[in-house]
């Protein structure tokens, strides 16, 4: 047994003296790498591409770096080459044609600079660079992937070569467009959404903590999912007329937000679009939306009244949840189902107006307590008031029966 733990402690000391010790190798068939602990510098050497690596397995990655010197041959930057690096800076070599996935993903840099030889920018090459400010893309980049630039909160500048076939920052806006689509891909607190754009994408401002208003003009039709998700400082947004949907989460964790206009032309709000956004105090949905989404208004704990419009069928489930100082819901005309605990934890409801001929289907979880209970708790102290012949109707429905009831003439009295 003593023999057998003496071996292992071997190992395990060898191990650790070969780790230590392994301060340079190779990251590519003709690179080399070596690392200078004194300096904290990585220098890479030779031509051609990098190796790929897979999250936290580059060589280097436990190293405590601060500069990282390129040769003039290399022509690709691995996947996670230098993923949570402390470098600030970076010289990207004029015959670099791909930066990999992640490349950059957690690093302390503050600008960078796209050459014109780059192609290629793909998903998450620079994610979470939270110092970063100022970006300039290259002439050559025709692809850039999916959360490029994703949580880069800090970002005040964006320019694209005027040469780029592909992507502009035209009219200086500070974004970064498909030119083709007209589609705005990337934003920043300073961008203003040039006329001429027609969707906002996926994930465009995500994360931008530092925007605080923003204009989205009239030849906007569409806003794509999380667009605007995690703005915390947003105070305030222009909706134009053009558009027609609103993406799943766009405007979710806007917890500075206190009012929003939702346009006539709109039809679609995804689920989750205005998730906690917990200043939000005022809200108009346009008369040609047609369903309120699951978890559309999640905890907007500073609604006091919500107006649903007539031509709104369906409220999906938990759409108001954690609603918490909710006291007045308008229910248009055109409603024909409520789902499950769609109102839950809205503990402060004192009216109710129903303004359906005939009533739809409720259960108890629907003004349930809590998401997690089945009981409809006292409706007797929520006042509903319902259209003058359909007063009986009422009186013979599940649940509604429980409501202080009676005619829309009364409120008028």
């Amino acid at each position: 047994m003593k023999t057998r733990f003496i071996t292992i402690l071997l190992v395990i000391l060898v191990s650790k003296v070969f780790a230590f010790a392994a301060n340079s190798g190779t990251c590519g068939d003709n690179l080399t790498w070596i690392y200078n602990s004194e300096t904290q510098s990585l220098t890479i050497t030779g031509s051609g591409n990098m190796y790929d690596y897979e999250s936290v397995s580059s060589p280097w990655y436990y190293f405590d770096i601060i500069n990282v010197d390129l040769p003039d041959g290399l022509t690709s930057i691995g996947d996670y080459s230098f993923k949570g690096s402390h470098i600030t800076s970076i010289s990207i070599p004029n015959r670099v044609k791909r930066i990999g996935y992640n490349s950059f993903d957690g690093t302390a840099l503050t600008s960078i600079n796209i050459p014109n030889s780059v192609t290629t920018i793909d998903n998450e090459a620079f994610y979470n660079c939270s110092e970063l400010s100022n970006i300039t893309i290259g002439s050559g980049v025709i692809s850039i992937g999916r959360n490029a630039f994703m949580l880069c909160n800090d970002i005040t500048s964006i320019k694209v070569s005027d040469k780029n076939p592909k992507y502009d920052s035209r009219k200086n806006c500070n974004a970064i467009i498909d030119t083709e689509t007209k589609t705005l891909i990337v934003g920043c607190q300073k961008t203003i959404i040039p006329k001429s754009v027609t969707s906002i994408g996926e994930n465009a401002f995500y994360g931008c903590s530092g925007l605080k208003s923003i204009t989205i003009p009239n030849n906007v039709t569409c806003i794509g999912d999380y667009a605007f998700s995690s703005c915390y400082n947003l105070t305030n947004i222009t909706i134009g007329n053009g558009v027609t949907s609103i993406g799943d989460a766009a405007f979710y964790e806007c917890k500075a937000l206190t009012s929003i206009i939702i346009p006539n032309n709109v039809k679609q709000i995804g689920s989750m679009a205005f998730t906690e956004c917990e200043s939000l105090t005022d809200i108009i949905i346009g008369n040609n939306v047609t369903k309120i989404d699951h978890m559309t208004f999640w905890e907007c704990s500073s609604l006091t009244s919500i107006t649903i419009p007539n031509s709104v069928s369906s409220i999906d489930v938990y759409a108001f949840y954690g609603c918490k100082n909710l006291k007045k819901i308008v229910l248009g005309e055109g409603l024909t189902a409520i789902g499950n605990n769609a109102f839950s934890s809205c503990p402060n409801i004192a009216e109710i107006t129903a303004n359906m001929q005939t009533p739809p289907e409720l259960n108890c979880s629907i003004f349930s307590e809590s998401r997690f209970s089945k009981d409809c708790g006292d409706l007797s102290k929520i006042q509903c008031f319902v259209p003058n012949n359909s007063l009986e109707l009422y009186r013979n429905s599940d649940v509604w029966k429980s409501f202080q009831l009676m005619t829309k003439d009364s409120n008028k009295k």
